[in-house]
């Protein structure tokens, strides 16, 4: 398929061509709940928030250059909208994730100094909660979006986006339907995404016109090489938050350079996977975490036998779906998937929101890999920052250097044409490239099959967690965790999972003369997520108390042992590890029989590697 022309080829440039070319204008882009919004209709509707934004921007008192406008929302097309306004005036969109609250949303919208926000009616209180500590959006620049939530009494203080669009648009006529004529250039930092720090604060990625349109080629272009190309008649499937990146560069943008359409959905379910995927005809998915896991699930508990489930999906006339990628999903439960879509291809890939690194799978690649290492300068080092030797399997498959072989995924070169930067914290860029390295904060390891290097994702470094497709801080966890009565002081870390990414353990020291309660423990952690001081994704999954705590010379806790050790109790003692599944009343108490247990429920995944490899 033929590339578009250059010509102003910002996302603003390309929107207006797309509305004005008779081939183009009237073709559907996005797809929400039967409702087709055409690429025309895209460019007028987004041209008329963008004149809103402006008059926004011109009105506000912030004394910045260029708009900066939030959205703290579940999937809509008016978060795509105001994408689409922010490109048309030069502004920045800051997609914040739903699931912060409190002082911590508070701190991202300061530090962002947006302008106003758009919330919807599930997230309303949140933003409302927090408004005398916004330090730059007054209360008439809280705007409401009103979905289909049932049973909820609208704040009636907050504006109705929708509504104040709609006057406008009466206002100014057939002018709001045109792009406000504003210089924009491909420089320009068009959408910000945020990610975990350290620290806890969450960091915002800067995605400019350039690097959004690479994307969306780049990403289109390898689809095209796998013998897939989306075009007229193709139709992704976007059911993964627009706040995070997987959505805005594996769903959108492809479909938006390459003139396909996508099924915006509000958010995940497992359930109404299928029926969506066969009533709208999607061709392709991406996902992130554990879909992959529910949907097989889901599948098995209606349908029975696999060929039950092939007979109704693979073989069904209406099943389009051609392919799905995006990273977090089991190699068992990727062949379930292949098998009983009846998928060309399928790839688990490896890649971060910085987009600095990035290696992109196959089906046919070794079991476990994320994909093959293109570029030479993805290595793995140590913690003295040397590279790390390839790793060695036995005939049977056995990880044989783990040690020595895993270690942090890097890439040497300084050179990084994807990573633009932190938004306004050059600290943090040179806290991540140090020394001409690229530092990406995951552990991995290199195995050579053939001459080819393949990467293998181990999780993350000790200061992150990564559950669910998000990463996350360890030392948030453990000063929520910290916070129990009983404790005197706590670590927090990853430890393996038998489905995706990791689980959260956390390791206690008891104050001297108390002892451990996992009710009373329990009810702590649910009422930490009910008052927004812990998110429901930071609550352990494990709890291991200890007598003491190994510390390094600066007296740290030194976890990385306790990481090693996680939950096995083939090296700690039972009867001081407590563990949490969904479906528990309390926290109960983790035994030789549970781990046996667990121990097959990781071979059943194809995961068993990972319970002896992870030490």
């Amino acid at each position: 398929m033929a590339e578009e022309s250059t010509f102003d080829s910002t996302v603003a440039g390309r929107m207006e061509a797309k509305a004005l070319d008779e081939n183009t204008r009237d073709k559907a882009f996005i797809i929400f709940r039967n409702r087709r919004i055409s690429f025309g209709e895209f460019y007028r509707t987004s041209s008329s928030y963008a004149h809103l934004f402006q008059k926004l921007y011109d009105n506000a008192s912030t004394g910045d250059k260029e708009i900066r406008a939030a959205v703290f929302m579940d999937n809509h097309p008016v978060f795509l909208y105001s994408f689409g306004a922010c490109a048309l005036t030069g502004g920045t969109l800051f997609g914040i994730n739903t699931g912060l609250r409190g002082d911590l949303l508070a701190d991202v919208l300061n530090k962002a100094r947006c302008q106003f926000v758009i919330t919807d009616d599930r997230h309303c209180d949140r933003v409302k909660d927090i408004g005398d500590r916004l330090e730059h959006i007054t209360p008439e620049r809280i705007f409401l979006l009103k979905t289909d939530v049932e049973h909820r009494d609208m704040p009636g203080d907050l504006r109705d986006i929708e509504e104040v669009v709609s006057e406008l648009q009466e206002q100014m006529g057939d002018a709001a339907q045109q792009r406000p004529r504003v210089e924009v250039d491909l420089t320009m930092n068009l959408l910000t995404i945020y990610t975990s720090g350290v620290t806890g604060l969450p960091k915002g990625i800067k995605n400019s016109h350039n690097k959004l349109m690479r994307m969306g080629m780049g990403v289109g272009a390898f689809l095209v090489g796998m013998d897939y190309e989306p075009g007229r008649e193709d139709r992704g499937y976007a059911c993964m938050p627009l706040f995070h990146s997987n959505s805005m560069f594996l769903a959108v943008m492809p479909a938006f350079v390459f003139n396909a359409s996508f099924v915006l959905r509000d958010r995940f379910s497992a359930s109404g996977f299928v029926p969506d995927i066969l009533k709208y005809g999607v061709t392709w998915w991406n996902y992130v975490g554990q879909p992959v896991h529910y949907i097989v699930l889901a599948l098995e508990r209606k349908y029975g036998s696999e060929q039950n489930i092939i007979r109704n999906i693979a073989e069904n006339p209406d099943s389009k779906l051609k392919i799905a990628f995006g990273n977090g999903a089991s190699w068992v439960d990727q062949e379930k998937f292949i098998r009983y879509f009846g998928l060309e291809n399928m790839m688990e890939s490896y890649g971060s929101t910085e987009m600095a690194i990035a290696v992109m799978g196959h089906k046919d690649n070794p079991r476990g890999s994320v994909g093959l290492i293109i570029d030479p300068d993805v290595k793995i080092h140590n913690e003295g920052g040397n590279e790390c030797p390839p790793a060695e399997y036995d005939e049977k498959g056995k990880f044989l250097n783990y040690t020595e072989a895993v270690g942090e995924i890097v890439r040497e070169g300084g050179a990084l044409p994807e990573f633009e930067g932190y938004y306004e914290l050059p600290e943090e860029d040179s806290k991540k490239i140090r020394g001409g390295v690229y530092h990406s904060g995951d552990l991995g390891h290199i195995r050579i099959i053939d001459g080819n290097r393949y990467l293998y994702f181990d999780g993350r470094t000790n200061d992150w967690i990564r559950k669910d497709g998000e990463n996350f801080s360890a030392e948030n966890v453990a000063q929520v965790v910290g916070g129990f009565p009983a404790f005197e002081l706590v670590a927090a870390y990853g430890v393996p999972c038998p489905v995706s990414d990791e689980w959260v353990m956390a390791a206690a020291r008891l104050r001297t003369g108390q002892t451990f309660n996992a009710a009373d423990f329990h009810e702590y952690v649910e009422q930490q997520c009910r008052s927004g001081s812990m998110d429901s994704k930071w609550k352990p999954d494990f709890i291991r108390i200890v007598d003491e705590f190994e510390f390094t010379r600066t007296e740290k806790v030194l976890v990385r042992p306790l990481k090693h050790e996680f939950y096995n109790l083939e090296w700690i003692r039972e009867g001081n590890v407590y563990f949490f599944r969904r479906g528990f009343g309390t926290y109960e108490l983790f035994t030789k029989e549970e781990m046996e247990k667990l121990r097959v429920e990781f071979k059943e995944n194809g995961r068993e590697q990972l319970l002896d490899a992870w030490r």
